[in-house]
């Protein structure tokens, strides 16, 4: 259960990985690794952590890692079920809940919505 294992419960199980996304950045993160880009426009934004060894996040590997990167590539592509460097919806992907630039190209967005992330 998510309570079980937000608590360390042992047993508990969660996902393989998880993506967030703010402003026009996404990070698909693991256990040992963090990927992030600009998804819009990826080329020479994209940048690797290796959580293992620098849990602060301040020496971008990707460069070395190539695998890694292409793995974090992959999997941004398959939630949003196109190549990075386009345009994602404004609405939710499919038919799931999950917002996808929610508020992406609102004229005027109000502080509240700017704190969250969504803008």
């Amino acid at each position: 259960s998510a309570k079980g294992l937000i608590e360390g419960a042992s047993g508990a199980t969660g996902r393989e990985y998880v993506v967030t996304g703010w402003g026009n950045m996404a990070s698909v993160r693991d256990r040992d690794w963090n990927y992030m880009v600009r998804f819009e426009e990826p080329a020479g934004t994209e940048r690797l952590f290796d959580l293992r060894n620098d849990p602060y996040e301040l020496k971008d590997v990707a460069s070395s890692h190539a695998d890694r990167v292409k793995e974090g590539r992959r999997r941004l592509e398959a939630l949003t079920g196109q190549e990075l460097g386009t345009k994602l919806p404004d609405g939710p992907l499919d038919d799931t809940m999950a917002p996808c630039r929610a508020y992406y190209g609102a004229p005027r967005a109000s502080r509240q919505e700017q704190a969250s992330g969504f803008v």
